[in-house]
């Protein structure tokens, strides 16, 4: 999970730009943490994608698994990317301190999409575990889509002076 390090990066300076009242820094942070989650995301696919028959290879001569890994690999290397940019959204979510959205949005995603439909297609219609990763691949892509209809609509400004707001009652406050 290269892109987990862009999610925490970016919620700082994130935070660090909301704190400072800088709106523009602060947008622009949460972009640039989201493209190089994308980016980070493109070598993890290439690596399951190149490596999906020796990867397995490590860890079972079982010639059947191995069989088996190189075709879930593909629908792994698939979840690569709306997992990334699901991961630095987050980071934005929680440095613009609207993480209560986020964990409603993560729960909508896997346990009312994600989980029903892996279920699904893993039993029901006997996909197996390529349906669990299926299933999970679409519900991460409805969060991840949200994420970013969310972040993009997102008053940078007000989150700013929200962020401003807190600190100046925080620092009122004595420390226990």
């Amino acid at each position: 999970m290269l892109y987990l390090g862009a999610g925490v990066a970016g919620n700082v300076r994130i935070g660090n730009a909301l704190g400072a009242g800088d709106a523009h820094r602060a947008e622009v942070a949460a972009y640039l943490s989201i493209a190089n989650g994308v980016v980070l995301s493109l070598i993890n696919i290439a690596a399951f994608v190149s490596f999906r028959e020796s990867l397995a290879s490590v860890f079972t001569t079982d010639p059947d698994l191995i069989d088996k890994c190189r075709s879930l690999f593909v629908v792994v290397a698939l979840f690569q990317l709306p997992d990334a940019i699901n991961g630095v959204e987050q980071g934005v979510f929680r440095a613009s301190g609207r993480q209560s959205l986020a964990a409603k949005l993560n729960f909508v995603a896997y346990y009312v999409i994600g989980i029903p439909i892996g279920y699904f297609l893993c039993l029901p219609l006997g996909m197996g575990v390529e349906g669990l990763w299926i299933g999970m691949t679409v519900g991460i892509v409805a969060v991840s889509t949200a994420n970013s209809v969310f972040i993009w609509r997102f008053d940078w400004a007000a989150l700013a002076f929200d962020a401003r707001k807190r600190l100046s009652t925080s620092a009122h406050k004595p420390m226990v």
